[in-house]
């Protein structure tokens, strides 16, 4: 059912813009900022249909200028090579990057004596975009590429799975696993008639484009997973797929994809692994409906609701589900959160049948920001509920060096029925260039 809407939706999309294309107001002049309004250095913009977790956002945001207030690196020192990227962009339309982070994650109790309750680990990521076509236009063609990898240091357990050692449902420093070098996405995306409608093509990740909100890029902002995005939904690793979206009046838009059932499964050592279920019929579809002002201000200001579902395969049942993800930007300060979530608890990274978070952000001058969050978790399978409040803080000491001091509290951990609560201390810290 899904999939069929999926291609209607497409169909429709081509209809619909190719009718009103003359009639539609296209003159969107301000420029979306992911965080605060300053300048960037490399004069890279991406004004695709993914999210901010995506490597084109982390491109835009690590291309933005941050003035630290406590000046450790002077910001002169890293204007030639922005300059210079600044340069290859102009000439070439390439876009490159390379950001590193690390997690020390501590927890206050494991669910047997033999458990971890400390990890660590890195990731380092090299995204990579090269805009071919339509350099100058709004109808943008863009082949995009990401590196990582994910390590572990000296620990048998990774942070991210720390949760699961420890007794918490929710995974509570996301993205930072062990997963050996491998290209993460690697799509193609075009635009058409003005940059109202786009769609890619290749690996891509579900949570790029779907179900996203302001604060969710766990290299940068919240790390608990129900901070991040809704338990409820099947938040597949990035597989072959195709994704696209068109713009309804400039306010509304309309997103569908049809991907791999599962992705890339992360377990091997193959550098192009593009999932195994996407030829042989078994997909994740997922369709979702959402408002924001204009597009410049997709991130910022933005209300969505998401339908999704997964086929039957290899162990796992049908699964489905519906998300609703939505944040507003208030004085380009605050910015309230809220997700929610209902699934019939089926599919390989669904958490939740029921969920339900509450979170604030405030952005200082300087990219300074603050964020708290409450989530309310029912787990499948009869588990207890779990509730979480996270508070993190992320400052500059540098340019181009931000730490994240971040605590994770746990009322009745859903895998821990030892423990009533549990905390979680983790510190992250970020290097890019």
């Amino acid at each position: 059912m899904v999939r069929a809407v999926f291609f209607i939706l497409v169909g429709f999309a081509l209809a619909f813009m190719v009718s009103t294309a003359a009639s539609q107001d296209s003159d969107s002049r301000q420029r979306f900022r992911a965080v605060n309004p300053d300048s960037s250095l490399a004069g890279y913009r991406n004004p695709t249909i993914a999210g901010p977790g995506s490597a084109e956002g982390t491109l835009e945001f690590d291309s933005q200028e941050k003035k630290s207030q406590k000046g450790i690196l002077p910001v002169r020192l890293m204007a030639p090579w922005y300059a210079k990227k600044a340069q290859i962009n102009e000439r070439y339309g390439l876009q490159f990057g390379l950001n590193y982070q690390l997690v020390y994650a501590w927890a206050s109790a494991g669910i047997t004596p033999e458990s971890e309750t400390q990890s660590a680990s890195g990731v380092v990521n090299i995204p990579i975009s090269w805009t071919p076509i339509g350099r100058n236009s709004r109808n943008k063609g863009t082949f995009t590429i990401a590196f990582e990898n994910r390590h572990v240091y000296g620990f048998d357990v990774s942070p991210q799975n720390l949760a699961f050692e420890t007794g918490t449902i929710l995974p509570t420093a996301v993205k930072f696993g062990d997963v050996p070098f491998r290209v993460l996405v690697m799509h193609y995306y075009q635009a058409l008639f003005d940059g109202r409608f786009g769609f890619v093509v290749g690996k891509i990740a579900a949570d790029d484009y779907f179900s996203h909100h302001q604060l969710m890029h766990p290299f940068l902002n919240y790390l608990g997973f129900g901070s991040i995005i809704s338990p409820s939904g099947n938040w597949i690793n990035p597989g072959f797929g195709i994704a696209a979206g068109v713009a309804i009046k400039q306010q509304f838009f309309i997103k569908a994809g049809l991907l791999d059932a599962d992705g890339d499964p992360f377990n091997n050592s193959e550098v192009f692994d593009f999932g195994n279920d996407f030829w042989d019929g078994r997909f994740t579809s997922i369709v979702e409906a959402g408002w924001a002002p204009s597009h410049d201000e997709r991130y910022a200001k933005r209300a969505a609701i998401t339908a999704w579902h997964t086929d039957p395969h290899d162990s796992f049942e049908e699964g489905y589900g519906v998300a609703f993800a939505g944040n507003w930007t208030v004085g380009e300060r605050w910015v309230p959160i809220l997700l929610a979530g209902a699934s019939n608890g089926k599919g390989i990274s669904v958490l939740a049948e029921r969920t339900l978070t509450l979170g604030l952000g405030y952005n200082f001058a300087h990219h300074d920001v603050f964020g708290s969050s409450f989530n309310w978790t029912r787990p499948p399978g009869g588990l207890r509920d779990q509730y979480t409040t996270e508070l993190y803080y992320r400052f500059y000491l540098s340019e181009r060096m931000a730490f994240t001091p971040n605590i994770q509290w746990v009322i009745n951990p859903s895998l821990n029925t030892a423990e009533s609560s549990m905390i979680y201390l983790q510190i992250r810290a970020r290097f890019d260039v």
